[in-house]
């Protein structure tokens, strides 16, 4: 038995419309990675204190807004966002300065490096240089954050459990 051989010009219209398909495919989003975070998230500090964090998608689930102590005065917000194939995170802190970090590749889960920052003061001021999201095998987020403050680093770790 013989296969039928097609015309090489219907070959042709089938390969360009399966690259056509293929092209109309988004391709995932450095965004991806995080959409899982979407959600309300408690922890207890080490002082036994209360803490939220919020996280929630928009602009048409293109940035990832992260409410750090939702609700109270001291409330900080991350926003993260694809910037070509990587990733940004622009954290608006409590002491009215703005460090932007990139996502760095790493074995640790999400991690986030210092890249600038605006409204800091002095360069030894205290801000954030990194800040490291992984999940754990119970479902839990580990959150840590590293700021640094006249050349020394301040490491705070948050585990969240989802509400």
């Amino acid at each position: 038995m013989s296969l039928p051989i097609l015309p090489l010009r219907s070959s042709m219209c089938g390969l360009a419309v399966a690259l056509l398909l293929v092209a109309a495919v988004p391709a995932s989003s450095p965004l991806d990675e995080l959409k899982p975070l979407v959600g309300h998230w408690k922890a207890a500090t080490a002082s036994g204190k209360s803490m939220a964090v919020d996280y929630r998608l928009i602009s048409n689930d293109t940035v990832l807004v992260e409410a750090y102590n939702a609700g109270s005065p001291r409330e900080t917000m991350t926003v993260f966002h694809a910037d070509g194939a990587s990733l940004i995170a622009t954290h608006y802190c409590a002491q009215g300065n703005q460090p932007r970090l990139r996502h760095a590749p790493s074995s640790k889960g999400l991690v986030f490096v210092f890249l600038d920052a605006t409204n800091l003061p002095d360069p030894s001021a205290s801000h954030l240089v990194r800040l490291e999201l992984s999940f754990g095998p119970d479902g839990s987020l580990k959150r840590i954050e590293t700021y640094r403050e006249r050349g020394k680093d301040d490491v705070s770790t948050l585990v969240l459990h989802r509400e």
